[in-house]
């Protein structure tokens, strides 16, 4: 095995080209720093300066020595470096963004473990997707939880425009919430085992996002255009307030009717594939070996609590 401390001595010896002006710059004594490239000579059975009056020069091996020893010693820097990183992530503050249901349920989870079990800290914003994704790509948050809907980046404003490169991020899913279908009890369809979608074609939906009139993904599942409400809001109790109001009926994330346990609405099941909003994780570092390692942390801790909230691939 190479000796890493002795390679420094062997660069320092050939930058100095003296025994003696290289112990000084190590602060070593010469006997020391000779006895070192004697040791290496030794061990590896080769030559490495040629020593003279005048001072000392790399021998053929010793310059191929030295070519490998910077790789070597960089590599063992950012080794050292990692090590460091793992135990600062015990006083690691990780800034968060993440939206409303997700806060509230597996982030909650997540924040917790990371915090218990890694003595991370956080920082956490909430917003809607379209406002924390730049700032994930200013760097000004280390992560953002968000959701997008087939045919919807998560990237749209309610104004329609695109707030920030999505190609730009590293984006981890963490699983699908689907759409189930909320009436109010006294609703007509409210005792129903199950609801054919035509059974809808004569009902009013509120919009569960000011997009929602906009996914393509909508008409899919349900095989027709609905009627929406005119309401602009993204507010799910609001949503569920005017459901119960018997203002309409919603298609809404099955992860907000948990959280709400209200008994004025009821959630159905509706027949079809249900549109599912995907909820991701995202970085701004491109390679995952570039994040930091309380970064790290908490992606883990973000993937495993949001694997009992939501729908995974391997459930």
């Amino acid at each position: 095995m190479l000796d890493l401390k002795g390679l420094i001595v062997v660069q320092e010896v050939a930058r100095c080209g003296s025994f003696g002006r290289a112990a000084k710059a190590l602060a070593y004594t010469a006997p020391a720093v000779s006895q070192r490239i004697a040791a290496l000579e030794r061990v590896h059975g080769v030559l490495l300066f040629e020593r003279s009056p005048r001072g000392v020069r790399p021998t053929p091996a010793g310059r191929l020595l030295l070519r490998h020893a910077e790789p070597l010693l960089q590599a063992e820097a950012a080794a050292r470096a990692d090590l460091a990183a793992a135990a600062e992530s015990r006083r690691g503050l990780v800034r968060l963004g993440t939206f409303t249901t997700a806060a509230a349920g597996f982030v909650a989870d997540a924040l917790r473990t990371a915090s218990d079990d890694h003595g991370l800290e956080f920082e956490i914003v909430q917003g809607e997707p379209y406002e924390l994704l730049p700032r994930v790509h200013a760097r000004d948050l280390d992560l953002a939880v968000v959701f997008s809907y087939p045919g919807q980046p998560a990237s749209i404003s309610f104004q329609g425009r695109s707030t920030v490169d999505e190609t730009r991020l590293t984006w981890i899913h963490l699983g699908d919430d689907p759409l189930v279908l909320v009436v109010s009890r006294q609703h007509r369809l409210a005792d129903r085992t199950h609801v054919r979608r035509s059974d809808l074609r004569q009902e009013l939906f509120i919009p569960v996002s000011p997009l929602m009139p906009t996914f393509a993904g909508v008409e899919r599942h349900l095989g027709f255009l609905p009627r929406f409400a005119s309401v602009e809001t993204a507010d799910y109790q609001a949503v569920l307030g005017f459901v119960s109001a018997g203002l309409g009926v919603a298609l809404a994330p099955r992860i907000v009717l948990e959280q709400a346990r209200r008994d004025d609405v009821v959630a159905l099941p509706l027949a079809g594939r249900p549109i599912r909003r995907r909820v991701d994780v995202v970085s701004a570092s491109v390679e995952p070996a570039l994040r930091g390692t309380a970064e790290r942390v908490a992606i883990d801790a973000l993937v495993a609590a949001a694997a009992v909230s939501l729908e995974t691939d391997g459930r």
